[in-house]
């Protein structure tokens, strides 16, 4: 094994040695490569939505496409106004105002329906009236209060207007507008070659067809949703006023709300880790090329691995926001090792070309098995359900191996090339510091090896109890700050108009005018009566609709108005002919109910937004409830937005499970291979379990909950921790066998290679630390519990590895 490593270490040498004699190559060859892969960071698409969590063969997906193919988009933005009294003239003109601005200026609009124009039907004499509530809106000043009383009547009791355009004390009413389920533009041969699978939304398909053939088949791009959303902000935002307050809220929201975040988040991290780190460089190596050449190296790593997302067509999400700060982190560690023993030799009097020779040599081998445990832990996210964090294993861990490749291969050709001055030997007092703390450190540990052990054993089993406090959760509104906009504007909603969000279940008989039975109309009649009283800890049903409301208030407005006939007719032939008026009086409304053959029911469940673990518990509920009444009619399937946030948490549990178990094996092996030793190999993962056991303990102790940022931290702090470890025993391995004392190998090891982990870990915990500069709370708690888990991860590898060293390894044993 020691042959081997020493075959590998030399193999550096000679590639140092070929690099530098042919740096032009080398430097000609990465920049070529570099701007190639630059011209496609422009075709990069950010996707914050839901459906991006899932991958487009999800079951959950393919059952959302099929919902929305028929049914459209369930994604709506309701915009709801506050008053003491919605029937009066001022506020009903207001009202019609901002209804016929919204109706003409938002873009990609399909639907948009309010008090202003939602269907009525009633009855005069024997003729069924169907219009819009609005739609005879007298000129006369006169009469319109007449008019308006006319309409509270008719309005105030209608259950299908309850709670979804009126909310029921009457201080609140809502318009709601529907985005177009397929964009208006022409497929062209360019948009399918990349926009049409990259810009859709993901986890949908870009194969659909529309019946008439005449619509395009690509589902609304990103820009174009965004415009949707600006245009419906920018217009109620000119409308708001004290007396006509009003609140937007709904998934499109929500993912241009974190979109926005996102534009402004990521380059702000970057520019504060990027000064950061060249503060940290400017201490470490007081020279410009120790602080230009790393930062050089990073740039490259960076647009290589962000380009990557655009050749893969895969969006930017949520959760792969935190690759590029990453990356520059890492990129930076691998630059500062090998430099870090090259000024040294440099300074010893070596010329360039052997100053770098010798610090490949060195470190090479532990560079080149720090990027692959880290590759390897980010690897296990690779399998995940969740699309971003599969995409984060895959696309993080290559950005790994290319700050490794552009480390080993670019940093020597720019040190070639870059005129570096060698330094007259001074007194660094600020060296002579770390260097007395290192050691200071080291003395304490090998000193007193089972002080740290008890005391190390005392932690985990205090954090092991803060780990018993942690919950799975998922509720991106939490992640936003109190006083924003979309938070309070959802939160006033959810309480004025009894919810946000909807639940879509269908009912599929699989027979053909089925739906003219009355027995399947009582059912769906019995499953909103029972549905609207079911609760889950403080989560309730605001409303439960479908067809059945819809024919109930046709049969009354077919018997002269009369309340008591607000009911199901028990008599299919007359409800086919209750229906067939109702199409034939002009209106769609059916369409977003029922399919065209009447075999399928379309139920819309409204409940508040909640973590999803609470709709998890009442989705069951409801679907327990429908297999019931529904067991000798047909089929039934959940769909929607809660549904798939409820399968979101499920993904997620599945991934922390399996990603961890992966990531511990992979590096486990490679740090047995590393080593040469099983033995230590198994006890080396000591101190890269500990910071992960103490992060997790305290996210227990402050009551955070693990969610699609922070359930992240386990693999990737492993992966990193292992860096620290791997260094560490790569250097006292070699200090080992050539002394056999333990002591001394520690000592020496934290002289020559101390600092630079010291110097790696802040740039590293610096890298997670830029979070906490977010709005988002998910993003700063993310930050911080990574930073203080890197180090954590340096004290582990500088305190408890030496002392388990001293403690397992006796004189001579490491030989």
């Amino acid at each position: 094994m020691q042959n081997l490593r020493s075959r590998i270490e030399h193999s550096f040498e000679k590639l140092s040695h070929f690099i530098f004699r042919n740096k032009w190559l080398v430097l000609i060859a990465s920049l070529s490569l570099v701007t190639i892969l630059a011209t496609q960071i422009p075709r990069i698409v950010v996707d914050t939505s839901t459906e991006a969590f899932f991958y487009k063969d999800d079951p959950e997906m393919v059952a959302y496409d099929q919902f929305r193919e028929q049914f459209g988009r369930d994604e709506i933005v309701v915009a709801a106004i506050r008053t003491p009294e919605v029937f009066t003239v001022s506020f009903l003109k207001k009202l019609r105002v901002l209804h016929n601005e919204l109706e003409k200026n938002v873009p990609h609009l399909n639907d948009i329906t309010s008090l202003v124009n939602v269907t009525a039907v009633r009855g005069e004499k024997d003729e069924l009236i169907i219009e819009e509530l609005m739609e005879n809106w007298p000129d006369d000043n006169q009469k319109l209060t007449e008019y308006i009383d006319f309409i509270k009547a008719y309005a105030q009791p209608h259950r299908l207007y309850r709670d979804y355009l009126l909310s029921e004390d009457g201080k609140y009413t809502a318009i709601i507008l529907e985005a177009d389920a397929f964009s208006a533009e022409p497929d062209t041969d360019d948009t399918k070659d990349f926009d049409t699978d990259f810009e859709e939304e993901p986890g949908t398909s870009g194969d659909n067809e529309i019946e008439s053939g005449q619509i395009s088949n690509r589902k609304l791009s990103d820009k174009e949703k965004e415009a949707f959303v600006k245009s419906i902000l920018n217009i109620t935002r000119n409308h708001s006023t004290e007396d006509f307050p009003i609140f937007t809220a709904g998934s499109p929201l929500l993912a241009f709300s974190i979109h926005q975040r996102m534009q402004k988040d990521v380059p702000r991290f970057m520019a504060i880790a990027v000064i950061i780190i060249f503060l940290v460089l400017f201490i470490l190596f007081r020279r410009i090329s120790g602080v230009l050449l790393p930062l050089i190296v990073v740039a490259f790593s960076m647009v290589s691995t962000l380009s990557l997302f655009a050749l893969f067509q895969r969006p930017f999400a949520v959760v792969t926001q935190i690759i590029p700060s990453f990356i520059i982190s890492v990129g930076v560690c691998d630059s500062v090792h090998l430099l870090a023993v090259f000024y040294r030799q440099f300074s010893k009097g070596a010329s360039k070309e052997d100053a770098m020779a010798y610090a490949m040599g060195h470190s090479g081998l532990a560079i080149l098995m720090t990027s692959l445990t880290t590759a390897g832990g980010l690897l296990s996210f690779s399998g995940a359900k969740i699309a971003p964090i599969a995409d984060l294993g895959i696309f993080a861990s290559a950005g790994v191996i290319l700050a490794f490749l552009y480390t080993i291969f670019l940093l020597p050709a720019l040190l070639a090339f870059f005129p570096i001055r060698r330094k007259e030997k001074t007194r660094n007092y600020s060296n002579i510091f770390f260097d007395r703390l290192l050691m200071g450190i080291g003395n304490f540990a090998t000193g007193k090896p089972w002080l740290v052990m008890i005391v190390t054993f005392f932690i985990i089993g205090i954090s092991a109890y803060g780990i018993t406090k942690l919950r799975f959760s998922h509720n991106p509104l939490a992640w936003f700050p109190d006083d924003d906009p979309f938070r309070i504007s959802t939160t006033v909603i959810d309480k004025g108009m009894k919810g946000s969000m909807t639940l879509e279940a269908i009912v599929d008989t699989k027979k053909k005018n089925s739906l003219y039975q009355p027995d399947i109309m009582n059912k769906l009649d019995e499953f909103n009566r029972v549905a609207e009283s079911m609760t889950e800890s403080d989560l309730f049903i605001g409303k439960s609709i479908s067809v059945v409301d819809t024919l109930k208030q046709i049969n009354k407005a077919l018997h002269a108005n009369d309340d008591e006939h607000y009911l199901v007719p028990q008599d299919s032939e007359l409800i086919a002919q209750e229906f067939i008026l109702f199409e034939n009086g002009g209106t769609d409304d059916l369409e977003n109910q029922i399919d065209s053959q009447y075999s399928k029911a379309r139920i819309t469940i409204k409940l508040p937004w909640v973590d999803a673990n609470t709709y998890t518990n009442i989705q069951k509920k409801i679907v327990a409830k429908l297999e019931e009444t529904f067991q000798d009619i047909g089929t039934v399937t959940i769909t929607g937005m809660i549904s798939l946030l409820s399968r979101t948490i499920y993904n997620v549990i599945v991934t922390m499970m399996t990603s961890y178990i992966i990531a511990f094996v992979v590096i486990t092996i490679m740090m047995i291979l590393l080593i040469g030793s099983i033995k230590y190999g198994l006890v080396s993962m000591i101190p890269n379990l500990l910071p992960i056991v103490i992060a997790m303990g305290g996210m227990g102790y402050a009551g955070m909950n693990l969610d699609l940022s922070n359930i992240l931290i386990g693999s990737i702090i492993i992966g990193l921790a292992v860096d620290d470890t791997v260094h560490f025993f790569h250097n006292f391995r070699r200090y080992s066998i050539n002394t056999g004392n333990v002591k001394f190998s520690v000592q020496e090891t934290l002289l020559t290679t101390g600092r630079a982990l010291l110097f790696t870990s802040v740039v590293l915990a610096a890298g997670f630390f830029v979070f906490v500069a977010s709005d988002m709370k998910n993003l700063v708690n993310f930050g911080v519990i990574s930073g203080l888990a890197i180090i954590t991860a340096l004290l582990a590898d500088i305190i408890l590895a030496p002392a388990l060293m001293m403690i397992i390894a006796p004189t001579n044993e490491m030989d």
